[in-house]
């Protein structure tokens, strides 16, 4: 009787002892498959932010440096030419702003094209002055480029070739330069700014207005400040 009890105990160990093993190694796998699953959707996550950060799909660091380019060359620029601060900033957020859902911001982009009523933003500068030269060739004339969207058609013979009119520094001081010429002779930075886009005074006014807007909400991030 006593034989067939420790028999049986035994039988007992021997079976439920690998059923634990086997148990605990399923847990561990199951951890492990867990922990490779989190970080395979966290760098899936993190891929796809880096790719669909614009319809461009412009990679984050390349379009933190793209704002860069402009918001620099702005500041620079309207402190030498003794321009009402922020004002550049803002035509700029007007002109070739673009909202950038990674860094939730508005920035002002200098590979931009506008022309017949549409935008496009571009990723480098090379595709900007590719995308330029082809509308050219359609014939084409009336079309703003850059930081300050400087119109070819009426402005584009201030610049070299449309590398110079790219180029953010030279796009912004042409800017400047105009800008001060129109306050030379209103003597108001809200008349300069209304003529910066139209001398017609309708056209101006709208233009003011949501520079007033883009100003508040966009540079300053308050609405209570007033541009002009």
């Amino acid at each position: 009787m006593l034989k067939s009890i420790v028999f049986l105990l035994v039988l007992i160990s021997f079976i439920t002892t690998p059923t634990k093993a086997y148990e605990a190694y399923n847990i561990s796998s199951l951890l492990v498959l867990e922990l490779q699953q989190e970080e395979f959707e966290k760098q899936n996550i993190l891929n796809i932010e880096q790719s669909n950060i614009s319809p461009l799909k412009v990679n984050k660091e390349k379009q933190l440096k793209a704002y860069e380019m402009c918001s620099i060359a702005i500041s620079d620029v309207e402190k030498t030419h003794q321009i009402k601060e922020n004002l550049m900033q803002t035509i700029a957020s007007v002109e070739s702003g673009r909202y950038v859902s990674s860094i939730k911001k508005r920035v002002a982009w200098p590979w931009s094209v506008h022309s017949q009523g549409k935008g496009y933003y571009y990723q480098t500068k090379e595709e900007a002055i590719q995308a330029v030269k082809e509308m050219q060739k359609q014939g084409i004339t009336n079309i703003d480029v850059g930081c300050m969207q400087i119109n070819l058609k009426y402005h584009g013979s201030a610049f070299t070739s449309l590398e110079e009119a790219f180029d953010p520094t030279k796009n912004v001081t042409y800017s400047a330069k105009f800008l001060k010429k129109l306050y030379k002779r209103n003597q108001s930075w809200e008349k300069t700014a209304m003529q910066y886009h139209s001398k017609n005074i309708s056209k101006g006014t709208i233009y003011k207005n949501k520079l007033v807007k883009h100003f508040a909400k966009y540079i300053r991030n308050d609405e209570k400040t007033m541009l002009f």
